[in-house]
């Protein structure tokens, strides 16, 4: 057997499987997946910048008040989880970001 089979082989499975997620007519698209995940990031380098300049409190108020909207929009397990994710900023950052719409 060629080396290359295999790699067609699991080419064609990701593919399928990218079609099925990503059909025509969906909501969800590979460019607005990775636009909302390029936020996500921008968003925690922000957090990250923040806290090292001003401490971990100063960085958990500064995306309370940014995200101040899209916090309003999680729903009641959403909400819970953002809740633990309190000491970590960033990580709360980019799950804010990654859960709601702008």
């Amino acid at each position: 057997m060629y080396w290359y089979i295999p790699l067609i082989a699991v080419a064609g499975f990701v593919a399928y499987v990218l079609l099925l997620r990503w059909r025509p007519g969906s909501k969800v698209t590979p460019l607005d997946t990775t636009k909302r995940e390029l936020e996500a990031i921008a968003a925690a380098n922000e957090v990250a910048n923040v806290r090292a300049e001003l401490g971990h409190a100063e960085a958990v108020k500064h995306v309370e008040e940014k995200y101040r909207e899209r916090l309003a929009q999680l729903t009641e397990a959403q909400a819970a989880r953002a809740k633990k994710l309190e000491d970590d900023p960033e990580a709360l950052a980019r799950f804010i970001v990654r859960g709601t719409e702008p």
